[in-house]
């Protein structure tokens, strides 16, 4: 499917509201279509779909940024569209969206219902369609009625909203068995027994049960059968895409920059700054998991006086310029071979050391006898000329390669991560990150402490693995 904005839309007659009226909405119209449509424009709050109308309500941040998507339609050249359909919008009567039916806040168990079930389903159908979007801990399927149902636990909510945003009102086959996904307010299934109707792939299973796709003598990815997941003769166009599309940059930001901020969650292979709108660009990870991931921590990050906003992209890579010159230079640029790469050389990579940007940074790769005074004073050339106070430096107890630095505020976190990043200090790239630790819970490792009970003997437990 393709979104685009444009032309000419009638305000109506209600008043500015943060909320709009989308109206002329093609068939099965999912959340993340309408997502990729305003992504430009800033986050969605809320949705309201009337998928059997046609018709949609999106809350955004502010009236304003309301009434700047209204603006910017009738002011456009072309139309509004989603898969070639022209969109209306409008505000609404509504001030905010309320769900009066109680739906369930997000948990990281999925309510899977597949509906016209005109060929079998099996337990491996809904593994196959989910495992995509992250890590597949337990499923448990039943029948209710004639609808095929299933509850599905992954690794967690972040995996489990991606899922829901991608395979909402698709078709697990071309023309049949379209997928309604809620949340469950089950937290943890309880799976008896491993079996075609249930099971837990935390467990080994036994060599004789590989499901039902196995026995029918059918390996998952169904070879002789459309691919996974179709929907209704075509997949989203974001489904395993390697490409993070960012919105919201300051004109300042360089592709350096992104492959630094973004670099924490993937290796990235390459960056596009768009020439005709320099505050979006697209960065391409070496893996799917990786781009999903730097999408679930960097949205509303700060950079560089602006807070970006990144999504999935319908595009499977980044081109690289026909004609190289100097402007195709600065925007575009090949890392595919960059030393700074995190996890080229990793087989597997521990989760718990992948952390959203945060005010704390976690330092590695020190040299033997690097100092507080060292590290601060390098850290200090990332904050304001008339910043009260220069960054806090702890080193871990039981380890001098590695050290919190606390500074003044995220944004100059975010700023001397991507300025310190693999730069050298005393012979050694340093390896900077971002640390799930609190700035209160750090305190400078030379001064003095009067207790000991700010001092966290574990704490590098979590953040000593090098990222």
């Amino acid at each position: 499917p393709r979104a685009t904005m444009g032309e000419p839309m009638k305000r109506g007659t209600e008043g500015p509201s943060k909320v709009l009226h989308l109206r002329g909405l093609p068939q099965y119209t999912t959340e993340m279509e309408l997502q990729q449509l305003l992504a430009p424009f800033g986050q969605v709050m809320q949705f309201l779909l009337l998928r059997d109308k046609g018709q949609a309500f999106v809350q955004m941040q502010s009236p304003e940024v309301a009434a700047q998507i209204l603006a910017s339609v009738e002011h456009a050249q072309a139309h509004a569209q989603i898969r070639g359909k022209q969109v209306y919008f409008q505000y609404s009567s509504r001030q905010e969206i309320e769900h009066k039916n109680n739906s369930a806040a997000p948990t990281c168990t999925l309510l899977i219902t597949v509906q016209n079930v005109t060929v079998p389903v099996a337990l491996d159908h809904v593994f196959e369609i989910c495992k995509p979007y992250g890590d597949v801990l337990k499923i448990i399927t039943f029948a209710k009625g004639p609808d095929f149902q299933a509850l599905v636990q992954m690794g967690t909510v972040e995996q489990a909203v991606m899922a829901k945003n991608y395979l909402e009102g698709q078709h697990l086959f071309e023309g049949c068995c379209r997928l309604r996904v809620a949340f469950s307010n089950r937290s943890n299934l309880v799976v008896k027994e491993n079996s075609l109707k249930s099971r837990d792939f935390t467990q080994q299973l036994p060599n004789a049960q590989f499901g039902m796709l196995q026995n029918m003598g059918v390996q998952p990815g169904f070879p002789g059968m459309p691919q996974m997941p179709q929907m209704q003769g075509q997949q989203h166009p974001a489904a395993g895409s390697t490409v993070v599309l960012v919105n919201k940059l300051n004109e300042e930001v360089k592709c350096f920059d992104l492959f630094q901020l973004f670099g924490v969650y993937g290796d990235v292979q390459r960056v596009k700054i768009l020439y005709n709108k320099r505050d979006t660009a697209m960065v391409q990870f070496a893996t799917h998991q990786q781009a999903a991931t730097a999408c679930q921590n960097l949205n509303n990050c700060p950079l560089r006086g602006s807070y970006i906003y990144p999504v999935l992209s319908k595009h499977r890579e980044v081109q690289l310029p026909r004609e190289v010159d100097d402007l195709s230079l600065a925007l575009t640029q090949d890392y595919s071979g960059h030393a700074a790469h995190r996890y080229r050389n990793k087989s597997v990579v521990n989760h718990k050391n992948i952390n959203a940007p945060s005010q704390v940074l976690h330092v590695s790769n020190l040299h033997d006898s690097a100092s507080e005074q060292e590290l601060r004073d390098l850290f200090a050339e990332q904050q304001a000329t008339d910043a009260a106070s220069k960054p806090v430096v702890e080193f871990f107890k039981s380890n001098r390669k590695m050290a919190y630095v606390a500074m003044s505020s995220l944004e100059e976190a975010v700023a001397a991560l991507i300025a310190l990043h693999h730069t050298n200090l005393g012979g050694y790239p340093l390896r900077v990150s971002f640390s799930h630790k609190q700035p209160e819970n750090i305190t400078n490792s030379d001064v003095p402490q009067t207790s000991e009970a700010s001092l966290d003997a574990g704490a590098g437990s979590v953040d000593s693995q090098e990222q």
